[in-house]
């Protein structure tokens, strides 16, 4: 192939051009106008928190939440509106926060993300957002995070990072079974690999609890799910012909490896095995994954 023939498919294929640039920018300065007006809200609550009346710090709130309502249900801004409803969502969170704090209701943490996690599923089912789904998943899993610690404290380590990674990848196996519960059009890669993070890296977390703290009586049960559920997605992985699976689930082996061999010893001789063991590891993986992604490359030509 010629040097301008490549560089034609580069800038037909690769590279992105104007238009591409433009549809970036324009939700990148969405995104950071409703940023900045959710924190300023934030900020402007914290710094005039003593000398508000108690009706100015609900209705405020409340007038924002029901603005970003009524501006999602414009038919005129159907590309916008998706993003008010993610507005919306937060600043549910926000009313939520101020009228617990005003009237002392005594809910701890678990009570207040239970109550956000509630109100915002009808966002999520409606919005068919991605970016407003990772954010309800985001509010389930600091949900059960705090439910386990506050009403389960007698619950190991082990069990609690086992329920959280398996709590993302049901979210994941919902969202592949109903893809158009989470968008309109196809599911982007980065929610996809979002999910897939979380649930490998909670996994990755209760072994090592495990291995650190002990097990209980569901350490058996564990030791068969995670296999099972890291094999079902390398499975996927594959099947997609991605190698960002196969290299968070061959990072996490390797961090499990390294944490087993410091458990056995943490004699200065042992750091020195596990370093030399990471590196090959990392070089192996590295080496593996990028042969794998040339026969794909080269089974699609």
């Amino acid at each position: 192939m010629s040097r301008p023939a490549a560089l034609h498919l580069l800038q037909r294929f690769v590279y992105p051009g104007a238009i591409a640039w433009m549809h970036f920018m324009k939700y990148v300065l969405l995104a950071m106008g409703l940023g900045f007006m959710i924190f300023g809200i934030v900020f402007f609550f914290a710094y005039n928190w003593a000398d508000l009346h108690r009706f100015a710090k609900l209705g405020t709130v409340a007038t924002l939440l029901v603005i970003s309502t009524m501006v999602s249900l414009s038919a005129s801004l159907l590309r916008i509106r998706r993003w008010f409803l993610l507005a919306a969502t937060i600043l549910t969170g926000a009313l939520l926060a101020v009228y617990g704090q005003i009237y002392q209701t005594g809910a701890d943490t678990f009570d207040f993300f239970l109550a956000w996690s509630v109100f915002s599923i009808g966002w999520a089912v409606s919005a068919r957002f991605p970016l407003l789904w990772l954010v309800f998943v985001s509010l389930l899993n600091i949900t059960l995070l705090s439910w386990l610690a506050q009403r389960q404290p007698e619950l190991k380590t082990m069990t609690a990072m086992f329920l959280s990674g398996s709590l993302n990848g049901l979210a994941l196996w919902i969202s592949l079974r109903f893809p158009a519960r989470i968008s309109n059009t196809t599911i982007p890669e980065w929610y996809l690999q979002a999910l897939s993070l979380l649930m490998v890296g909670f996994h990755t977390l209760s072994t090592l609890a495990g291995i650190y703290n002990g097990g209980d009586p569901w350490s058996y049960f564990i030791a068969v799910m995670i296999p099972l559920q890291c094999t079902m997605l390398l499975l996927f992985g594959l099947k997609r012909k991605s190698i960002f699976w196969l290299s968070i689930l061959g990072l996490a082996l390797i961090i499990v490896i390294a944490g087993a061999l410091l458990k056995l010893s943490n004699h200065e001789s042992m750091f020195l095995i596990v370093s030399l063991i990471v590196a090959g590891s990392v070089a192996g993986l590295i080496a593996g994954i990028a042969l794998l992604q040339k026969r794909w490359e080269n089974g699609t030509r």
